[in-house]
């Protein structure tokens, strides 16, 4: 038995979770990957490291850490499109 959600929170992502895809691969490389970066992970790394960058030196490892997590949640559900509205948003 399956609790229903709410409808202000989608459901875990791992319920949605898709097989690898080649052209998923193939896109994170050619547009967002750099070096020998080859998952989605490793981008949000260098970009929370970048970001913590502007932080004082004392407060970066903190910093990076909090927008990796933050990058992390933020990712789209696979098949999601960036035209998409976000849930609950209304055209008024």
């Amino acid at each position: 038995m399956t609790l229903p959600t709410s409808p202000r929170r989608p459901p875990a992502a791992a319920e949605h979770a898709l097989p690898p895809q080649a052209i998923s691969a193939e896109v994170l490389k050619e547009k967002y990957a750099k070096g020998d970066e080859a998952t989605p992970l490793a981008v949000h790394r260098r970009v929370a490291r970048a970001l913590a960058g502007a932080e004082v030196t004392e407060q970066r490892a903190l910093w990076e850490e909090r927008f990796l997590q933050a990058l992390n949640r933020a990712s789209s559900p696979p098949g999601a499109s960036s035209r998409q509205p976000a849930p609950g948003w209304r055209r008024r």
